[in-house]
């Protein structure tokens, strides 16, 4: 029994390996960014208003707002 566990970590190693390409593969975002907010006009939308704003310029990536 003990010389099977380090058959299953180098398993799990493996594993992890091989399926980190997939993942880097892709396109991010692929859709907008939402940021959801609480109810319009108050201290919270204010400050995600900006934070979309800057988001929406720093990453050339459009940042919605949903309540």
């Amino acid at each position: 029994m003990p010389a099977l566990r380090p058959a299953l970590w180098m398993f799990a190693v493996a594993s992890m390996v091989f399926t980190a390409g997939a993942a880097c593969g892709q396109d991010f975002p692929a859709k907008p960014i939402r940021i959801v907010t609480s109810a319009p006009g108050g201290g919270s939308d204010f400050t995600s208003r900006l934070i979309a704003s800057g988001l929406t310029e720093a990453l050339g990536q459009q940042v919605r707002l949903t309540s």
